[in-house]
């Protein structure tokens, strides 16, 4: 015999054997659209079905079933199912940090500038 676990409002109920299914389903605790999933099942994922989509549909009295719309019920909103991981992301070196080329400019005139008054003060001593 299976077990079950069913919702009502917002909790989940259950295990619950199938006779106890049933007997809520003849008290109308369980209704036919009841959310129920068969604990038993070994299919891989455990899905939420309405109760009408299970072998429990056979249990509602043919009268306590109204019509369904022509569209169906609205989807079950299953269990999320826990997202993974995300890799970290490898380090990437930065852009590559371009040198300063004004610096570099300005410090190479100051140096001809310097080495220009030396040569010109020698060249001066010389002459007089």
């Amino acid at each position: 015999m299976a077990t079950w676990y069913y919702k009502q409002d917002g909790a989940t109920i259950g295990p619950i054997s199938q006779e106890d299914i049933i007997d809520r389903i003849d008290k109308g605790t369980v209704t036919f659209i009841t959310v129920v999933r068969d604990a038993d099942e070994t299919s891989g994922k455990q899905k939420w079905s309405y109760a009408y989509e299970t072998p429990l549909a056979s249990y509602f009295k043919t009268g306590d079933m109204p019509s369904l719309p022509e569209a169906g019920m609205p989807p079950i909103p299953q269990e999320p199912e826990p997202k993974p991981e995300p890799e970290p992301e490898p380090e990437v070196a930065g852009p590559e940090k371009k040198p300063r080329i004004y610096p570099l400019i300005i410090a190479s005139f100051v140096v001809l500038f310097v080495i220009g008054l030396i040569i010109g003060a020698a060249f001066w001593y010389l002459t007089n």
